[in-house]
């Protein structure tokens, strides 16, 4: 039986951008996970609290969480799927056999995100600069009023990402394999060697790009994935 990768999205991204990897990670069952408000869950209401996204992935996803599983997030979603990882210990259920943590600064380094309470079109030009492609919606009134309420709410979320499992978090017996940016200016390579302080077994990885190297060095990241999960 494949492997099941479960991805979870960036702030302001939905399952949307992992379904393409699907067909390129032959042997592996990538799962992306849809967080509420957005995609197929547009009719849901948008959760604002870390605590509130991971257990509402929590509840729904717990018995797929079986067998053989790995966790790959990026940027926020690197953030839900370690505390997701402290629910699932504390609820003694089985914790993944890899966890990818890609663009995501340690929890200690938290904060130094994008001000959500930013105007809007400054609050993209921020996004735009980091990497993110969103130059159709700086002159797109309707996607816009779209998009903003979820990359709000999900960059409030990742400005206050600390819970009560994540406090003071004890080292997981989980391998973690970090992706950082060359030149990401938001979520560092300095900024992130202290994942390592976390795990029992941790690994680095610097790839070409900003913050959504994710993207730009996509068959980069598939390879290293691959290079772990792969059969």
């Amino acid at each position: 039986m494949m492997i099941k990768l479960f991805c979870f999205p960036y702030a302001g991204g939905s399952s949307f951008f992992y379904y393409k990897w699907k067909n390129k990670l032959k042997n592996i069952n990538v799962i992306p996970i849809e967080y509420p408000g957005r995609g197929s869950k547009m009719s849901e209401e948008l959760l604002g609290d870390m605590d509130a996204l991971v257990t509402n992935i929590y509840s729904e996803y717990i018995d797929d969480f079986s067998g053989s599983y790995a966790f790959f997030g990026h940027s926020l979603g690197a953030q839900v799927s370690f505390d997701l990882l402290h629910l699932i210990k504390q609820n003694a259920k089985q914790l993944p056999q890899q966890l990818f943590i890609s663009g995501r600064k340690s929890p200690e380094k938290s904060g130094g995100d994008i001000n959500y309470l930013l105007p809007d079109n400054e609050l993209l030009i921020n996004l735009q600069q980091l990497g993110g492609r969103v130059e159709h919606l700086l002159n797109d009134d309707e996607l816009r009023q779209l998009y903003l309420p979820v990359l709000k709410a999900d960059l409030d979320i990742s400005q206050h990402c600390i819970t009560a499992r994540t406090q003071n978090p004890t080292k997981l017996d989980v391998p973690f394999a970090i992706l950082a940016g060359k030149n990401d200016e938001m979520d560092s390579f300095e900024n992130m060697k202290d994942w390592e302080l976390l795990t029992e077994k941790c690994t680095f990885h610097i790839l070409d790009g900003g913050h959504f190297f994710v993207e730009d060095s996509e068959q980069e990241v598939l390879d290293i994935i691959n290079s772990y999960l792969g059969a």
